[in-house]
């Protein structure tokens, strides 16, 4: 069921009307941009064939293909380091994290100075197979051939971490506090959470506890959907005695770890079927509950790529776009709900509402007064109205709209 709003007049202000970086932390360093890169920096050396694979690859419906070709390719050139970094990369694509160890493992024979190979099989070693030792010295080599690779940085000082060489976590990680690093930008800062999440453990073994207090709140101020850091932010309230705030960070880690068990299983069907709807508007509806707004967001605009006709995905977008107070894009929404629905006086009176916190009173007047006029029984829309001839000094308007308020809600 739609969200019917209902405005505060007594909310209304009183003011006029009127990385660079090379490496791709997201999801296993995409394949794609791994081989465009790739390919830019090998031009000249690259043959037609092996150009027209890396354009398969990059094409869902080809890659098996393109897989078909490049194994092709290695048994007539066995030592084409290429072909099976390209190979290596297609099966991190599929998840298939053996082969994929397999072909960048030939690829480092052939390829030895290449530091996309070795970032991409030591981040498969620390993140996928457990195997933290060998993906210490790959990502340490890159590193040191690109000291200014922050993606990198993290996952050397995650395997660090691992390792209990919390010392070189430091060194490491802490040098990135202290200038403006060229971090992605996007709504939640991954990378800065996970650098303060990583120096607040680190500070933590070390007993260090008020400095791992300091990174461990940035962490949970900039991305309060972390379960983890409420709870090494507990373990350090704890441990200096300040038990009431420690039970509070406790209380949010249980909070926050029930709601991401309840998400896991969504989360891993979209990566397993990512065009299974009802997984995807499942998995929006319950990051809205809980105010997660940019994966929200992200879930419900998948689901009107995969089936545009359906009206609950735009109704839930309006009610987060009003949630969010991005009003201007509740109203884009509420609007084309209306253009198929134009008899919807939910609709009507919640794009009244986003007009209203825009501070367009005199539309939020006409939105309202539509939503009275097919629904004139509805007490909820003469209250709206009656606070919208309010502020537009309509009063004697506004007193006998509320009374048709009172009325109708006595009969209810």
């Amino acid at each position: 069921m739609t969200q019917l709003y209902i405005w505060d007049i007594n909310q209304v202000t009183k003011k006029s009307v009127l990385s660079y970086a090379l490496l791709n932390s997201g999801f296993y360093f995409f394949f794609l941009t791994s081989l465009v890169i790739y390919a830019d920096v090998t031009t000249g050396n690259t043959t037609s064939l092996l150009q027209q694979t890396v354009d398969k690859l990059s094409n869902k419906n080809e890659r098996e293909k393109a897989i078909e070709i490049l194994q092709h390719m290695v048994e007539k050139d066995p030592s084409s380091g290429e072909a099976y970094h390209y190979l290596g990369l297609a099966n991190v694509s599929k998840r298939q994290w053996k082969k994929a160890e397999e072909y960048l493992k030939l690829a480092t024979v052939y390829l030895p100075d290449e530091t996309t190979v070795k970032y991409q099989l030591g981040k498969i070693y620390l993140n996928e197979m457990a195997q933290t030792e060998k993906a210490i010295p790959l990502l340490l080599y890159v590193v040191q051939q690109n000291p200014n690779y922050e993606d990198v940085r993290l996952l050397l000082g995650k395997a660090y971490l691992q390792t209990n060489n919390v010392k070189e976590v430091i060194d490491l990680l802490q040098p990135l506090t202290e200038k403006k690093v060229l971090f992605r930008k996007t709504a939640i800062d991954q990378d800065m959470v996970q650098l303060h999440l990583l120096l607040g453990r680190a500070y933590f073994q070390q007993r260090e506890i008020e400095d791992a207090i300091q990174h461990l709140k940035i962490v949970v101020d900039t991305n309060p959907f972390d379960a983890l850091a409420y709870f090494h932010l507990a373990n350090c309230y704890l441990q200096i005695g300040r038990v009431t705030e420690g039970k509070k960070m406790l209380s949010m880690f249980e909070q926050r770890r029930q709601e991401n068990a309840d998400l896991e299983p969504l989360k891993r069907m979209v990566r397993e079927v990512p065009d299974d709807f009802d997984a995807w508007f499942h998995l929006g509806t319950l990051e809205l509950k809980r105010q997660n707004w940019d994966v929200a967001e992200n879930a419900f605009k998948i689901c009107i790529d995969l089936s545009i006709e359906i009206p609950e995905v735009y109704e839930s977008l309006g009610k987060l776009y009003v949630q969010k107070k991005a009003y201007f894009k509740a109203v884009k929404i509420y609007k084309l709900l209306l253009e198929d629905n134009p008899q919807n006086t939910t609709y009507w009176n919640n794009l009244g509402y986003a007009h209203v916190k825009m501070e367009d009173f005199e539309q939020a007047h006409q939105d309202f007064q539509k939503a009275v006029q097919i629904e004139p029984d509805n007490p909820s829309f003469h209250l709206n109205l009656s606070k919208t001839y309010h502020v537009l000094g309509y009063t004697k308007k506004a007193e006998s709209e509320y009374q048709l308020y009172q009325q109708l809600s006595s009969q209810q």
